[in-house]
């Protein structure tokens, strides 16, 4: 279903409506588990959230937030994220032991497009697991 909603830009729209501010924290932590599922399991979603400043968004939640249900909701997408953080580097491992001559050059265009995008998801992954030891103490 990730991929379905994914050609209609779904996070995208989550993402715009969750920056209203007169959303109760119900209607956020709705948004936000929706926006979680459609990350779960599909990399454009995934692509989608970090390109549309998703991630700072949901940690500004996670830190400012008093609500617990909120602050779980947007916990659940951090984890997705981290989660996708992980795979895209087994990935980028797996491409560059993997490729031959001619496929080398697509791959590198490839990588030079995901090197900023991979700063910063490690960047995020870096707070992500500061926010959880906080979180622990």
């Amino acid at each position: 279903m990730g991929v379905v909603l994914a050609k209609y830009h779904t996070v995208s729209e989550l993402l715009k409506l969750l920056s209203n501010e007169t959303l109760s924290t119900g209607e956020k932590i709705s948004i936000i588990l929706t926006i979680g599922h459609c990350t779960e399991v599909c990399e454009e979603n995934q692509c989608e959230l970090l390109q549309n400043n998703g991630l700072p968004l949901m940690i500004q939640i996670l830190t400012e937030s008093q609500d617990e249900e909120l602050i779980k909701a947007a916990t659940f997408v951090l984890q997705n994220c981290k989660q996708m953080t992980e795979q895209l580097s087994l990935k980028l491992y797996d491409n560059s032991l993997n490729v031959n001559n001619a496929e080398e050059l697509d791959v590198q265009v490839r990588k030079k497009c995901l090197q900023d995008y991979w700063k910063k998801a490690k960047e995020i992954l870096h707070r992500i697991n500061s926010i959880e030891r906080q979180h622990n103490e």
